[in-house]
């Protein structure tokens, strides 16, 4: 299995960088906004 995270660029002038994640699912560009919440806070929001 590859490494979960790889690295493609960093700013030079701050901690920024983007990459790419690997998980079970798939692949997940980064930055990237990922709302995580349990499934009894998504049914209070949904409904």
């Amino acid at each position: 299995m590859q490494a979960p995270f790889h690295i493609l660029s960093k700013d030079k002038n701050s901690r920024a960088r983007t990459g790419i994640l690997y998980t079970r699912h798939g692949a997940v560009h980064t930055p990237v906004f990922m709302p995580v919440a349990t499934q009894a806070c998504v049914c209070k929001t949904t409904r």
